[in-house]
């Protein structure tokens, strides 16, 4: 197994924010993701997760 696709299969839960469409909206004045109140703790952990990864520095 090559490693991108170990680092990928690892960090698949980086993406798991997106399960549920109402967990999370397009900001589209900001041009981002942004979670709405619906989602749950371990989408709260996965959308960081996303972001660190990303290297997105959003502080909202």
């Amino acid at each position: 197994m090559t490693e991108s696709r170990a680092m990928s299969m690892r960090d698949r839960d980086c993406v798991d924010w997106m399960n549920d469409h109402d967990w999370y909206s397009i900001d589209k004045e900001r041009d981002r993701f942004v979670l709405t109140e619906k989602a749950p703790e371990e989408a709260r952990r996965s959308f960081e997760k996303w972001k660190r990864i990303n290297n997105l520095d959003w502080k909202d």
